[in-house]
């Protein structure tokens, strides 16, 4: 694994975790756990942008925006709901929780759920225009291959469908998780528990295609997700379930971790064949030289 592309995958880790980190947060109603996570998962995703921005393709880019605008729409979603809605504290039973941080103002949580979902209306607007305008030019293969930086897969895994990279293939699921946190946010269950079950499905391809232990973390935080929609906007709160969700996500996390450890052990060992080729190299040209100047006549 190349230096460049294992600081990549570390930096999609400690997103991934951010991530997780966050729900596991919010899903538990707190803050101390949930909103430095928010931001850690905004930093990490702005520099992997940032880090990918000048080999990505246009593809991986507007994908990794998309990606920035539903962070930052989720921060400020928890942020206001953690400040400003209100939720029983004998209904949670965490003993954590007493009440919003700023105490209970409808007007003001209504806007800051607002202003998420215009984040959301962003992100899912850039990459519609992106769609549209790939499908419109028949620039499908320009966009694959046009300076993308791909990711370290098995052989023979690197394209999917006739040519879309594995690397773009691995990002759509963006998409329909943007709207899923859009119907959310508007309180529509069919909508939001749709979107989650799309990207379910595509989460599980990826781990088929893939076998990569990022991808089971991802299961388990799209797995957490759809419970915790479910017990909000169908069971209007049932605490084991919200519970259960928590659970997915703590395991989302573990599998995170155990991700980014095998990368760093597959890195060492790839660092360690490095160092020893030298060292044969050195070795057999020695057994040469000397081969020689026992085959060479004797003057």
């Amino acid at each position: 694994m190349a230096a460049d592309s294992w600081i990549i995958h570390s930096v999609k880790d400690v997103s991934l975790f951010a991530w997780l980190l966050k729900d596991l947060g919010w899903v538990l109603v707190c803050a101390p756990v949930c909103l430095p996570a928010a931001f850690v998962a905004i930093a990490a995703e702005s520099w992997g942008l940032r880090s990918e921005w000048a080999s990505a393709s246009s593809g991986i880019r507007v994908h990794s925006i998309a990606e920035v605008l539903w962070l930052i729409g989720n921060a400020v979603w928890v942020t206001a709901e953690l400040l400003y809605d209100h939720k029983d504290p004998k209904e949670f039973m965490f003993p954590w929780y007493s009440g919003p941080l700023l105490g209970p103002d409808e007007q003001r949580y209504y806007l800051g759920s607002r202003v998420a979902l215009g984040f959301y209306l962003i992100g899912l607007a850039a990459l519609a225009g992106f769609y549209a305008f790939t499908l419109a030019s028949g620039a499908r293969s320009s966009v694959e291959n046009r300076g993308e930086a791909r990711n370290e897969l098995p052989p023979g895994r690197e394209q999917v469908f006739g040519g879309l990279s594995m690397e773009l293939y691995s990002r759509i699921f963006i998409g329909p998780w943007i709207a899923k946190d859009a119907f959310w946010n508007l309180e529509f269950p069919v909508c939001t528990l749709l979107c989650g079950a799309i990207v379910f499905v595509l989460v599980m391809d990826y781990m088929r295609r893939a076998g990569q232990l990022h991808f089971v973390a991802e299961l388990l935080w799209v797995c957490g997700n759809i419970i915790w929609a479910y017990t909000e906007l169908v069971l209007k709160e049932k605490r084991p379930l919200r519970l259960l969700a928590a659970a997915f996500l703590a395991a989302g996390l573990v599998a995170t971790v155990a991700s980014g450890a095998s990368a760093r052990l597959q890195k060492g060992a790839e660092e360690d064949k490095g160092e020893h080729r030298p060292l044969v190299a050195k070795g057999l040209a020695a057994a040469s030289l000397s081969s020689s100047a026992q085959a060479s006549p004797q003057g």
